[in-house]
């Protein structure tokens, strides 16, 4: 009964009437048959109790989310603290994202600051990350894993892009981008349209091109991924936003993985 202090009061009350009952039915001269009416009547008040319990969760649960928010909430926190591969997508080959660096992003939009025109350096990305006081932060936000809405890369205006550099030349087969569940959270910033790049080396003509889009709405799930065409290692990938959802003024990336074999 120690463990029982950590119930609900209403249900730690409702196991203590029912222990109370279960004493008298046998304690008192009855027969079995009394002793069993005894205890379907108490599991019958317990039930209804139960019952009106469930009622009054559900109402106060409505006030917030609907059914299909809640399963959304339900899901995300699953995903967030027991899998660090989502329900949603199945890919296959090692997670290149983990020990890959950013080369090159555009700017970044700060708190402290408006965003400007004109392509920013990585440094100053940085910079404008580790003197925010808030969200949104830096373009590596896009490669870690993160259970809190606004915690993104939040690229200034429609269009945007991220250059990784791959650890070792590597056969990419498909990426991974993640927004924030479509019932719990805006959407307008979610990326839309966009191009896959690779490239054997920064400077050169990309050997792999993919058009994709994310789509954000109740039918499709926050995290989706994109099978890539087959082609030859590379060491430099490249993800371009050409449009996101509506939002003119950012564009918030929460994840991009990339999965593949390493040569």
């Amino acid at each position: 009964w120690g463990g029982a202090k950590s119930f609900p009061p209403f249900l730690r009350q409702m196991l203590l009437s029912l222990t109370s009952l279960l004493i008298i039915a046998s304690t008192q001269d009855l027969c079995l048959s009394d002793q069993v009416k005894i205890l379907e009547t108490a599991a019958a008040g317990l039930e209804k109790k139960l019952e009106a319990a469930n009622s009054r969760l559900k109402s106060l649960t409505a006030e917030y989310l609907n059914e299909s928010d809640s399963n959304e909430v339900i899901k995300e926190i699953l995903i967030r603290h027991f899998n660090d591969e989502p329900l949603y997508v199945n890919p296959s080959g090692d997670d290149l994202t983990k020990t890959a660096q950013i080369i090159k992003a555009s700017q970044t939009m700060s708190r402290k600051t408006a965003c400007e025109t004109g392509p920013v350096s990585l440094v100053q990305n940085l910079l404008d990350f580790k003197t925010a006081t808030e969200p949104p932060f830096g373009p590596e936000m896009a490669l870690m894993r993160s259970n809190h809405a606004g915690d993104c890369w939040a690229a200034c205006g429609s269009q945007s892009s991220l250059t990784l550099q791959l650890a070792k030349p590597s056969i990419v087969e498909s990426i991974v981008l993640e927004h924030v569940p479509y019932a719990v959270a805006t959407y307008q910033s979610a990326l839309k349209k966009f191009v896959v790049r690779g490239f054997e080396n920064v400077d050169e003509s990309p050997i792999l091109h993919f058009d994709g889009e994310f789509h954000m709405d109740e039918r499709h799930p926050h995290v989706q991924l994109f099978p890539l065409p087959e082609a030859k290692p590379i060491s430099v990938l490249q993800l371009e936003t050409l449009t996101n959802h509506g939002n003119a003024d950012f564009t918030c990336l929460y994840r991009l993985r990339v999965y593949g074999k390493q040569q």
